[in-house]
C-alpha cells in the first residue's frame, strides 16, 4: 500500500517577511513616539510644579520671617536709608521685610525662546524697624517710603550681602512674561518681578500678613534692575508705579521648547500664599 505524505509544508517569502518587518516597525515607531510624547508631557507638567512650589516656598518663608544670615554684618538705619557696614555693631534698627522672586529675565527672553527664560532669582529684602515721629521719638514704620526697602543683591554698597537664591527652572521650562490686571480684567502692564513683603500698614491687607506688589520694570531687565525696583520702594508702593495687591493677582507665562504652555497665577485668590497653575492659558500670554 503506498505512503501518503501531509501537506508540503513551506516557508515565508522574502516578500512576507519584509511586509511583516515594515509592519512592526511602524507600531515600534508609533509606540515610541506616544511614549516620547507623554514623556515630554509628564516633564512639562512637573516642570511647572516644581515652579509653583518654588513661588509658594518664597511666599510661605517670607510670611514667616524666614531670612537670611546677617549676622557677619552690621545692619543700621538713618533718616534717610538702610545701611551695611562691616562688624561689630548692632543690626537691631533693621527688621527682615520679605523676599522677591524674577524667572525669565535677561537678554533675549521673549516667547517662542523658552531657553533664554530659565533663570530665576530670590532676593532677600530688609528694612527700617522704626520711624523718627514729629516728637523725635521712635515709633513703627508705616510705610515702604519709612522703611527704605534694601534688596541683598550686593553692588548698593561695599558691604551689603550678596544673598539672592540663583536657579534655573527644571525641564526646561522657561518663564516669557509676567504680568498684573486692571479691576476690569484687562492688563494693566508686564513686570519683571513680584515682590512678598510684610504688610507695614493693614488698611490693603490680604488674608495674611503679607502685601504683592509687582515691580515695574521690564521683563528682559537685569538682576541690577531688578535690585533697583526694590529699593524705588522707599518712593511709595501704590499707585502707577507699584502694584500692591492687584485685585486679580499676578500671572507667570510659562513655555518649553516643545510649544507647550501653561500659567501659573499668583495672589488671585485674595492671599498672597495663594500660589495656582492655571486650568487654561491666560489671554495675557499670548
Amino acid at each position: 500500500m503506498p505512503m501518503r505524505h501531509g501537506p508540503k509544508q513551506r516557508g515565508f517569502t522574502i516578500i512576507e517577511v519584509l511586509i511583516f518587518l515594515a509592519i512592526s516597525g511602524f507600531v515600534f515607531a508609533s509606540a515610541i513616539g506616544q511614549y516620547t510624547s507623554q514623556q515630554k508631557k509628564v516633564n512639562f507638567n512637573q516642570g511647572v510644579r516644581d515652579l509653583q512650589a518654588l513661588l509658594s516656598t518664597v511666599s510661605n518663608e517670607a510670611e514667616s520671617s524666614y531670612g537670611p544670615d546677617v549676622s557677619q554684618h552690621h545692619c543700621t538705619t538713618t533718616l534717610t536709608s538702610v545701611q551695611f557696614f562691616p562688624p561689630p555693631g548692632d543690626s537691631s534698627s533693621c527688621i527682615f521685610l520679605g523676599k522677591a522672586f524674577a524667572a525669565g529675565y535677561g537678554t533675549g527672553c521673549s516667547k517662542g525662546a523658552p531657553g533664554n527664560c530659565t533663570t530665576s532669582i530670590t532676593i532677600p529684602v530688609v528694612g527700617a524697624k522704626s520711624a523718627l515721629s514729629i516728637l523725635g521719638s521712635a515709633v513703627p514704620v508705616n510705610s515702604y517710603a519709612q522703611a527704605f526697602p534694601l534688596a541683598l543683591t550686593g553692588g548698593s554698597s561695599p558691604y551689603v550681602p550678596d544673598l539672592p537664591e540663583r536657579k534655573s527652572l527644571n525641564n526646561n521650562i522657561g518663564v516669557y512674561r509676567t504680568f498684573v490686571r486692571n479691576n476690569d480684567g484687562s492688563i494693566r502692564r508686564s513686570i519683571g518681578a513680584v515682590a512678598f513683603l510684610f504688610n507695614l500698614d493693614s488698611t490693603t491687607r490680604l488674608g495674611n500678613a503679607l502685601d504683592l506688589v509687582g515691580l515695574p520694570l521690564a521683563a528682559s531687565s537685569g538682576e541690577a534692575a531688578i535690585t533697583q525696583a526694590i529699593n524705588g520702594l522707599k518712593t511709595g508702593s501704590d499707585g502707577t508705579t507699584y502694584y500692591r495687591n492687584p485685585v486679580d493677582g499676578i500671572t507667570f507665562c510659562i513655555e518649553d521648547g516643545n510649544g507647550k504652555l501653561s500659567a501659573i497665577s499668583v495672589g488671585a485668590g485674595n492671599s498672597s500664599l495663594d500660589v495656582q497653575v492655571e486650568t487654561a492659558i491666560d489671554s495675557g500670554c499670548n
